[in-house]
């Protein structure tokens, strides 16, 4: 999961979309993986 998580993240940065939203997805997925350990 988490090399196509980083695959998208590098797409959506070439495509240079906001930096917030990359900094918003990176909260909730860590928050999503904390909340399963």
């Amino acid at each position: 999961i988490v090399p196509l998580l980083l695959d998208g993240l590098s797409t959506l940065s070439e495509e240079q979309l906001n930096k917030n939203l990359i900094y918003s997805l990176l909260l909730v997925l860590s928050g999503i993986l904390v909340d399963e350990i």
